[in-house]
């Protein structure tokens, strides 16, 4: 199976070089302009209509039990795969991510962002 990176340069016809140079200007600004078009586009029509109406079947304190338990799993995972920066200069924080921090969940070690 060939390496997924390559592919991708051979569908798009890129070198490594522009890779890392980036896009040209004129296609940063098409590239935001469609996905705002996207974006317009897509929110008043069907994409939306299941949240709407499964909303419209709940009543305020099933809402706020909707809302707290999408927050307390947003907390549980923020706990697991965010790592803690508190007290850190910049410039380790930036060394930490880039020597390939991985979550505490995935690592091996128990150390996570206390290992820089």
């Amino acid at each position: 199976m060939p390496n997924v990176p390559s592919v991708l340069m051979l569908q798009t016809r890129t070198s490594p070089r522009s890779l890392e140079e980036g896009c040209r200007r004129e296609i940063g600004y098409f590239a935001v302009i469609l996905l705002g078009l996207y974006i317009i586009y897509y929110s008043p029509g069907m994409g939306t209509a299941p949240w709407i109406y499964s909303l419209k079947t709940l009543t305020v304190a099933g809402a706020f039990l909707l809302f707290a338990g999408i927050s307390f799993l947003a907390l549980i995972a923020i706990f697991f795969l965010v790592p803690e920066t508190k007290g850190l200069q910049f410039e380790e924080v930036e060394k930490m991510l880039k020597s390939g921090f991985r979550p505490k969940l995935f690592s091996k070690n128990t150390k996570g962002a206390d290992s820089v």
